[in-house]
């Protein structure tokens, strides 16, 4: 009898790591986060092995504006907390690339208030020269979008210019491309609280501009903090348009869920887990990773999942 292997085979197509919603922060979430991410950093150490395209972080690196935390001495800790483990995970040279969250753009305020930062203010807090990059991973290029703007409880929206800067992107990539933001589309994920949750209803005309470039094979993403155990369209393709992709919407890392009411019960019901991705041409296999038993899970009974167009 035949047995699936584990690790990702790096002879057999070429495997980002994708991580979402680390939620680095100071007010709900205590030292545990910083355990949980650290050991998330050593597990990837000992995971290089396992990778040779790159890793993506689809958004809400810090927590930000929750309670305690609002303030700029918070955020810059948060910052900090997040940048020391980014240098970790990237000490193995490949490239990475990260799409921001709302968590990212919101805070800190004043009195409470919830006040947003640009997506140019952010990316400059990350060495980063714009909010939207090209990241090259050899086979396939990544490329990330966030609003320039993101406010409390609005829709998730990209500008023109971003969109603008997107279709140029794809039409001249010369290889598959992955589109990476913080929020997936309802047609994959299903329907939740309104705009702020989805790609819907902000963004009209993303379907055509995705339907007429062949290079966007997919749609990385997070925010929902997707239970992998019980909505098994967290990883599936979908169609936008006339077209099908694939869309990986990723587990939070650090954020709550699985039952969890509060960050304070979410050590205890939620998980530090990420997803390896294998782009094989016409077909991608995900793999599903927890960091603090340092293990391979399969949440819906597969090992591995292989999805086809």
């Amino acid at each position: 009898m035949s047995r699936i292997w584990r690790f990702p085979d790096l002879r057999n197509g070429f495997t980002l790591h994708h991580i979402t919603d680390t939620h680095f922060g100071a007010a709900n979430h205590g030292q545990f986060v910083l355990d949980w991410q650290e050991a998330t950093a050593q597990d990837m150490e000992w995971l290089r092995v396992s990778l040779n395209a790159g890793h993506v972080h689809t958004g809400d690196m810090i927590h930000s504006y929750d309670g305690a935390s609002n303030s700029s001495a918070s955020r810059n800790a948060e910052l900090g907390w997040y940048k020391s483990w980014r240098d970790k995970i990237t000490a193995d040279g490949l490239p990475y690339a990260e799409a921001f969250g709302n968590h990212d753009l919101i805070g800190p305020g004043i009195d409470g208030a919830r006040t947003p930062v640009t997506s140019a203010q952010f990316a400059a807090s990350l060495g980063l020269d714009a909010p939207n990059n090209a990241v090259d991973m050899g086979a396939f290029k990544v490329l990330t979008v966030a609003p320039d703007v993101w406010a409390d409880n609005t829709d998730f929206v990209l500008s023109a210019g971003t969109l603008d800067w997107l279709d140029t992107e794809l039409q001249a990539a010369g290889k598959p491309c992955w589109i990476a933001a913080h929020v997936p589309w309802n047609e994959q994920m299903g329907t939740s609280s309104g705009g702020s949750t989805s790609v819907e209803p902000g963004n009209p005309g993303l379907v055509d501009l995705i339907d007429s470039n062949p290079n966007a094979i997919g749609w990385l993403s997070g925010h929902r903090h997707a239970n992998i155990r019980t909505n098994a369209s967290h990883a599936s393709a979908f169609t936008v348009g006339s077209r099908r992709i694939f869309g990986v919407n990723g587990p939070a890392a650090g954020g709550g869920r699985n039952s969890a009411v509060s960050f304070e019960q979410h050590r205890w019901k939620g998980g530090n887990e990420s997803m390896f991705v294998t782009y094989l041409g016409d077909a991608i296999d995900v793999r599903w990773r927890d960091h603090n038993r340092r293990s391979w899970i399969n949440p819906p009974g597969e090992t591995v999942r292989h999805i086809t167009l």
